[in-house]
C-alpha cells in the first residue's frame, strides 16, 4: 500500500493545479535551445556544466515535447519515484520499522523544503532523476548485503546507477559517504563481532569509494569548463589559499542550513495565511485545508492499522534505540547532503529558488525527523497523529505553493499575449527593456528572452539570440546587464552557450503592471501616468520605429506552450488600438472601441479608456467620445462607495486618470480641429474634471504608481 499512498499523496501535493502551470526560470533557456538547436544543441548547452546531463535532456524531450503539462506530468511521476525508492532503501535498512519507514517515506513525498517543483523542466531532469538514481543505488546495495543470493546482481545495479546519478550531477554525491553506516548497520545485525562486520562494510563499501574517487579526480581536476561559477576546481583552489576563513564561513552556512533543512522547512507549511479565508484566494485556501485534512487522515488511519512485522511490547518498545539511530543517521545524512553545497560557498534560501540546495538533505532531514519524534513523543498514537498532521500541512503548502505558480503563469500569458498583439513584428536585434512585476522575473531575469525569440524568431537556429528582455524595475539596480538608460550602450547577455548582443539604440520600452494592460511606452508622449521612475527615465531610448507594424506572418506565443489564444478581451482591442494609434489610423482606433463597447469589455485601468476618446474624437465622433469619456468618469468616481467597490490598485489609477485626461483634453484642443462640436464636448468633460494645471509635486506623484 505505501507506493499507493505515496502517489496519492505526490497527486493530492502536485497534480491539481497541473492544467494552469507552465514553464519558469531556467525552463526556459533549456526549451528555447531544444526548439532551436535541437538535440544536438541542447548536448552543447549542458556541456558546458554536466556533459551527460545533454543526453538526458535530448532523450526526454524528443519524449515530452514541448508541451508543459507533459512535463509537469513527468515531474510529478519522477518524484513519486524518488520516494519509493526511499521507501524501498530503508525497507531495507529496517525491515523491523515499517511504520516508521512509512513514516519517512510520507515525509519524503511531500517535503516542503524544495518548493520549486513546478518548475518542471530543467529540477524534474536536472535534480529528480539523478535522486532517484542515488536512492535506487542505496537500496540496491542495502539489499544486495541483505540477500546473498543476490549480492552480484545488486551490487552492479547500485554502481551503475550510484556512476549516472554522479555523471549527470554532483549534488548527491555528499551523500555516497553515508554508504558505510548504513552497510554496517545491515552487516552487524548478520554477524555478533565487530571487528567481521566492519572488516566486510569496507570490503563492501570499497567498489563504491573506488567509484566516488575516480568521478571527484575527474570533476575537481580534469573536467574543465569556459564558466567561471562552474568551475569546480577554482572553489578547491579558492579554499586552499584560505583555508581557515573557507572553513569558517562553510561551518557558518552548514550550522544555518541543518536548521533550515530539519526544523524550518516544515514551519513554513503552517503559515497565518491559510487562515485567511476571506481573501480574493479563499477558495484555493479552502481546497488546501480540505487536501491538509484528507492526507492527514489517510496517513494517521494507514499507520494506525499498520502492524509492525515484529511484535514488541510495550516496555521494549520503550527501551528501543532506533530513535537515537534515526536522529544520528539523519543529521549525517543532512551533512554529508549539504557537502558539494557549501563546498561551493552556496547555502540554503527557503524563500528562493535556492531551496532546491534543501534536495540532498531532505533524505536525512526525513529520518531525522521521525526519529526525533519517537524520542520526544512516548504515546503510538500520538507520534503517527503528529505524522499525519505534518505531511497533510506540507499537501496543503505545496497546493498553495502551486497556486502561486499558476498565477505567474498566467501572467507571464498575458504578457506575451498583448505583446504579439501590440508588436505583430520586431525588427532582429532588438532589446526589449521591460518594466514589469517582480514576481514575473524573480530571480532570474535573463529566461525572459526565450518566449521572445520563439515568438518573433521560430524559424531562428543559432545560438546568437535575435532578441532579449532587460528588466527595468530591480531594487538595487537597472537591471540584468543592462549597464545604463542612454543612447548606444551596448547591451550583451550570455547564459551558457547562447547569448545576445544589441544596444540601447535598438531598443523598445515595454510596461506592464496588472491589472492594467501592458504598454508601449512612445518617446515622444506622455501618455501613460502610472509609469515608474525607471520606465520613466528610459522612454527616451523607446525606439517605436523597431516594431514591424504589418509583418507577413504576424508574432504569437507558440501554441505547443502557451494553448490557444484567449478569448476576446479588453486587452486585445485595446492593443489592436494602440497599434493603430501608432500608425495614425484612427478610424481603426474607433472601431477597436466599437467592437470592444458592444462585447461589453471594461479595463480595470480608468486611463485606458482616454486611448479610445481620442480616437472618436480625432474621427469628430463627438458622441462617442463623450460616452467613453462618461465610462472613465464613473470609473474614476470619488464617491465613497465607488471607492469602496475598488482595489486599492483601482484608486490609485482611477486619482492618476484625472489628470491624464486633463491632459487629453488640452491635445484635443490643439489637434487643427475647431469646430462647435468639438468645443462643446471638450467644456462637457472640463466642467466635471475641473482641469488645473498640475503642481510639480502632482507631477512628481503622478509617475510613482507601479
Amino acid at each position: 500500500m505505501v507506493p499507493l499512498l505515496l502517489l496519492l499523496l505526490s497527486v493530492l501535493s502536485y497534480a491539481l493545479l497541473i492544467p494552469w502551470l507552465g514553464f519558469y526560470w531556467d525552463d526556459w533557456a533549456g526549451i528555447w535551445v531544444s526548439h532551436s538547436l535541437g538535440a544536438a544543441g541542447l548536448r552543447e548547452y549542458a556541456s558546458l556544466s554536466r556533459p551527460f546531463e545533454g543526453w538526458i535532456f535530448a532523450w526526454t524531450r524528443s519524449l515530452l515535447g514541448e508541451t508543459p503539462v507533459h512535463w509537469h506530468i513527468f515531474a510529478l511521476v519522477i518524484r513519486w519515484l524518488s520516494a519509493v525508492a526511499v521507501w524501498w532503501s530503508l525497507r531495507g535498512l529496517w525491515p523491523e520499522k515499517p511504520r516508521e519507514v512509512a513514516s519517512i517515506a510520507f515525509l519524503f513525498a511531500v517535503y516542503p523544503g524544495f518548493a520549486v517543483q513546478p518548475s518542471a523542466w530543467i529540477h524534474s531532469q536536472g535534480y529528480f532523476i539523478p535522486l532517484v538514481l542515488f536512492t535506487f543505488s542505496l537500496g540496491a546495495m542495502i539489499w544486495a548485503a541483505r540477500t546473498p543470493r543476490l549480492y552480484w546482481p545488486l551490487t552492479i545495479l547500485a554502481l551503475l546507477t550510484s556512476t549516472i546519478s554522479m555523471m549527470l550531477t554532483e549534488h548527491f554525491v555528499g551523500l555516497e559517504l553515508l554508504r558505510p553506516l548504513l552497510l554496517w548497520f545491515v552487516l552487524s545485525e548478520q554477524i555478533e563481532r565487530v571487528g567481521k562486520p566492519l572488516r566486510r562494510t569496507l570490503v563492501n563499501w570499497s567498489p563504491y569509494v573506488a567509484v566516488t574517487g575516480i568521478f571527484l579526480v575527474w570533476r575537481l581536476f580534469i573536467f574543465k569548463t569556459a564558466v567561471p561559477f562552474l568551475d569546480q576546481s577554482s572553489y578547491f583552489k579558492s579554499i586552499a589559499a584560505h583555508p581557515l576563513f573557507a572553513l569558517r564561513s562553510r561551518i557558518r552556512k552548514a550550522f544555518t542550513d541543518v536548521i533550515e533543512s530539519s526544523f524550518m522547512a516544515w514551519g513554513q507549511t503552517f503559515r497565518p495565511e491559510i487562515f485567511d479565508l476571506d481573501s480574493a484566494g479563499a477558495r484555493y485556501l479552502w481546497i488546501a485545508l480540505a487536501l491538509i485534512v484528507v492526507s492527514a487522515a489517510v496517513i494517521i488511519f494507514y499507520l494506525l492499522r499498520l502492524k509492525p512485522n515484529v511484535e514488541i511490547n510495550a516496555e521494549t518498545s520503550r527501551d528501543d534505540s532506533w530513535p537515537k539511530r534515526a536522529i544520528a543517521v539523519g543529521l549525517i545524512a543532512i551533512i554529508l547532503g549539504g557537502l558539494p553545497v557549501w563546498f561551493i560557498g552556496r547555502q540554503v534560501d527557503l524563500n528562493s529558488d535556492a531551496n532546491r540546495y534543501t534536495l540532498a538533505m531532505m533524505f536525512g532531514a526525513c529520518i531525522f525527523l521521525v526519529g526525533l519524534i519517537q524520542l520526544v513523543i512516548r504515546s503510538r498514537r500520538q507520534q503517527i497523529v503528529t505524522i499525519g498532521i505534518l505531511a497533510g500541512l506540507a499537501v496543503g503548502f505545496h497546493f498553495r505553493n502551486a497556486d502561486l505558480f499558476r498565477k505567474q503563469w498566467s501572467t507571464q500569458e498575458s504578457l506575451y499575449w498583448q505583446l504579439s498583439w501590440r508588436v505583430p513584428g520586431l525588427k532582429p536585434g532588438t532589446s526589449i527593456l521591460l518594466d514589469a512585476p517582480k514576481s514575473l522575473f524573480d530571480p532570474m531575469d535573463y529566461f525572459l528572452g526565450a518566449p521572445l525569440n520563439l515568438m518573433y524568431a521560430p524559424q531562428h537556429s543559432s545560438p546568437q539570440l535575435n532578441y532579449a528582455a532587460f528588466v527595468l524595475s530591480k531594487d538595487k539596480d537597472l537591471g540584468h546587464d543592462l549597464p545604463e538608460l542612454a543612447e548606444g550602450v551596448a547591451l550583451k547577455q550570455s547564459f551558457f552557450s547562447i547569448s545576445f548582443a544589441g544596444s540601447t539604440s535598438d531598443s523598445l520600452v515595454v510596461w506592464f503592471s496588472p491589472p492594467s494592460c501592458l504598454r508601449v511606452v512612445d518617446p515622444q508622449a506622455d501618455k501613460i501616468p502610472q509609469l515608474s521612475p525607471q520606465a520613466r527615465a528610459a522612454q527616451p531610448i523607446s525606439h517605436l520605429d523597431r516594431i514591424v507594424t504589418n509583418p507577413v506572418s504576424p508574432a504569437r506565443p507558440p501554441a505547443e506552450i502557451f494553448g490557444r489564444a484567449p478569448e476576446a478581451c479588453w486587452c486585445y482591442y485595446f492593443q489592436k488600438a494602440d497599434l493603430a494609434q501608432q500608425m495614425g489610423d484612427w478610424q481603426q482606433v474607433a472601431q477597436m472601441g466599437d467592437e470592444a463597447r458592444h462585447l461589453g469589455l471594461k479595463p480595470d485601468d480608468p486611463s485606458e479608456w482616454l486611448l479610445f476618446v481620442e480616437g472618436y474624437a480625432n474621427v469628430e465622433r463627438y458622441m462617442d467620445a463623450g460616452a467613453t469619456a462618461e465610462l472613465a468618469l464613473q470609473s474614476m468616481s470619488d464617491e465613497p462607495k465607488a471607492i469602496a467597490n475598488r482595489s486599492p490598485v483601482q484608486n490609485e489609477l482611477a486619482v492618476l486618470t484625472r489628470p491624464a485626461m486633463c491632459t487629453l483634453l488640452k491635445r484635443l484642443e490643439g489637434n487643427g480641429i475647431q469646430n462647435a462640436s468639438q468645443k462643446a464636448f471638450i467644456a462637457g468633460i472640463n466642467s466635471q474634471l475641473s482641469c488645473v494645471d498640475p503642481s510639480p509635486g502632482e507631477k512628481i506623484r503622478s509617475g510613482l504608481l507601479q
